[in-house]
């Protein structure tokens, strides 16, 4: 959902990037993590920076299923917000370790990061603890009932049934969200993935919002934030 127009940074300098990665460490914030060679986010947050080393160490990936497919060596995306910009970079798990029972993954400095004029790639997990029902409408007035699972500005990431007749392409209502804290989310949204589940028997959605007006983008950036310190809270409880 990355738009090309897109102003990024590219901030190279070594001092730089372990001023940003030390801000990003201090505040715990949570991070969202990109396997290479995969379409799925996972919820992590960076716990600290090893300047003198030059390494950084993640948290354990959320849900569980994103910590089963970690292994030495795997190429990883990491997303999250400085000062409500959008930061990505680049790294490798070099190694994994265990604090607490806990797993902490071990990957040297990025070469790179890239530092966004917008949070399109942000996204926040919903746990299995929560449940926001979604209700979609196509052109012909038939309506799907499914499931929130991921929420960014830029779109949502829904599971609806296995025999949902929905395609990618195509535009779809957004009936009913309702997000914490606030009114019914109502808007259009184009479908951009759709992925069958077999393991859940389910199909997982990708939609991308269409025309935001400004009531819409201001629920979303308050909702994220209530959904972000309900994630945080919950991982302190674990801790």
């Amino acid at each position: 959902m990355k738009d090309k127009a897109e102003k990024t940074e590219k901030i190279t300098q070594p001092a730089r990037i372990a001023a940003f990665l030390h801000s990003i460490a201090g505040k715990r914030s949570l991070v969202n993590v990109r396997l290479a060679g995969s379409e799925r986010y996972f919820n992590s947050a960076l716990l600290n920076v090893d300047q003198e080393r030059g390494y950084l160490y993640l948290d354990e990936l959320f849900p569980a299923e994103g910590h089963q497919r970690v292994a030495p060596g795997i190429k990883v995306h990491i997303y999250t917000l400085k000062d409500r910009v959008g930061v990505h970079f680049m790294t490798v798990i070099e190694s994994i370790q265990t604090h607490d029972k806990t797993a902490v993954y071990v990957l040297p400095f990025p070469e790179s990061i890239d530092y966004q004029q917008k949070r399109s790639h942000y996204r926040v997990y919903i746990g299995l603890g929560q449940h926001f029902g979604v209700k979609l409408k196509n052109a012909e007035e038939e309506e799907f009932e499914g499931r929130l699972v991921d929420l960014s500005l830029g779109g949502l990431g829904v599971s609806l049934p296995r025999d949902t007749p929905i395609k990618e392409g195509e535009e779809l209502e957004l009936m009913e969200l309702y997000l914490p804290d606030e009114d019914n989310l109502n808007v259009k949204v184009e479908v951009r993935r759709v992925q069958d589940d077999s393991n859940r028997r389910q199909l997982s959605v990708g939609l991308m919002f269409l025309k935001l007006s400004a009531q819409a983008d201001r629920i979303l950036q308050r909702s994220m934030i209530v959904l972000e310190r309900e994630q945080i809270r919950r991982q302190s409880r674990t801790d």
